[in-house]
């Protein structure tokens, strides 16, 4: 195994907290540079920096769409998972007699989301148990009635990792005419991801885990069938159809001495009428753009074939440790996460004592328990090396080690 310790006997840094936030390439924070460019040049007009804008969210939705096998007029840019799943809790349709399914390992804004509309309508959220940190169709199926409208269930859960079988999930949904959210941050841009292969209705993600962007900027997919059914919130002036003979172009309707507020429009017939304001995070468009060009230069099967080697590497090594593997071994529900304890006994004290050593020898993992499991978190993305696991194990062996000592 590969020392954390430098040739020079300093610690060398190992980051292992992708599922919190990734580390971000120099190429996409250059997408800073473009922008500054854009909107510091006196000969740039507001009209002309308006129309290159609006390119760089347009090309960002067109760079999603191809990563995530869809349509581009599937696609919405939003600030992060968090905000695609209240948009989608506010918009679709629920009754007060109605239920929605959601995991007991999800992530605490996939309830919060839906708790507003809930005080409103006063339909039910259901909790569906996990088992052992596992969440299988068969769980759902058990808790589906006439009156289910919605499961909202994660690709990957953010507390061990497990990755759900999203296909057979659906499958079960679509049987029943239940409609799936799929909060997909923990898988996008780690493995592959085909939402016509899954058949969800709506899959979303935050592009500042494993897809390498900066924090505020990710997308929302929206199965086209439902575009229409379906209604924003509100109307933004930017998801309007211009009349067609000012060619599309909004500045030249603006100059328009004869148009008022109230003259009739239609609304776009696409995914970005669920866009939020006027104006987008146009710096987060490039960089999402980016993210993906890279992403795909690499190659994102052999970006997910890598993680797996990892990943499998890690269990290996936390196989031979008197540890308790929170986190699927098996390659069907395997994933970029890894959690491990030492049984949270009593809570989660003796893990958090772990963590502090782990940061205090420059080896960053996360601690995260819910519904009874979890514990250290280590996440893998795809500049993450061997060496890397073999330095978390080295050195939760020898925290084992010391710990067994000073109990003697």
């Amino acid at each position: 195994m590969t020392s954390p310790v430098g040739k020079d006997n300093t610690m060398r840094k190992v980051y292992l907290d992708n599922a919190c936030a990734c580390l971000v390439r120099p190429e996409v924070l250059q997408c800073c540079e473009t922008l500054k460019v854009l909107l510091s040049d006196p000969e740039v007009t507001a009209g002309d920096a308006n129309r290159q804008l609006r390119t760089y969210a347009a090309q960002a939705r067109k760079a999603v769409a191809g990563f995530i096998h869809c349509d581009v007029e599937e696609v919405a840019l939003v600030e992060s998972t968090s905000q695609a799943l209240g948009i989608l809790a506010n918009v679709i349709p629920l009754s007060s007699s109605d239920n929605v399914l959601v995991c007991d390992l999800e992530y605490l804004a996939s309830v919060l989301c839906w708790k507003r509309r809930q005080e409103q309508v006063g339909f039910q959220i259901r909790r569906v148990y996990s088992h052992d940190g596992r969440v299988d169709p068969e769980d759902f199926a058990r808790h589906i009635d006439g009156d289910t409208r919605v499961i909202l269930i994660a690709s990957v859960q953010e507390i061990n990792g497990f990755r759900a079988d999203i296909r057979e999930i659906t499958r079960i949904a679509h049987e029943h005419g239940i409609l799936v959210i799929v909060d997909g941050i923990q898988e996008a841009g780690a493995f592959q991801v085909d939402v016509r292969e899954t058949d969800v209705d709506f899959y979303c993600a935050g592009g500042k885990k494993w897809m390498g962007n900066p924090f505020g900027m990710g997308f929302l997919y929206i199965k086209k069938s439902l575009i229409g059914e379906i209604l924003p919130d509100y109307y933004s002036y930017f998801k309007i159809d211009i009349p067609e003979e000012y060619h599309g172009d909004f500045i030249t309707y603006l100059e328009n001495p004869n148009r008022t507020p109230f003259d009739p429009f239609t609304l776009h017939r696409d995914a970005s009428i669920f866009e939020v304001g006027g104006y987008s995070n146009y710096m987060g468009a490039l960089g999402l753009t980016k993210s993906i060009q890279l992403l795909e230069a690499e190659g994102i099967a052999t970006i997910e074939g890598h993680i797996r080697g990892l990943v499998r590497r890690l269990l290996n090594g936390l196989e031979k440790l008197p540890v308790h593997i929170a986190s699927p071994t098996d390659d069907a529900h395997l994933s970029p996460t890894v959690s491990f304890n030492f049984g949270l006994v009593g809570g989660s004290a003796h893990e958090k004592k772990l963590e502090t050593y782990l940061v205090q020898r420059r080896i960053y993992v996360s601690l995260r328990c819910n519904a009874g499991t979890g514990g250290i978190r280590a996440s893998i993305n795809y500049y993450n090396s061997e060496a890397d696991v073999d330095a978390l194990l080295e050195t939760v062996a020898a925290f084992l080690a010391e710990e067994s000592e000073n109990n003697v």
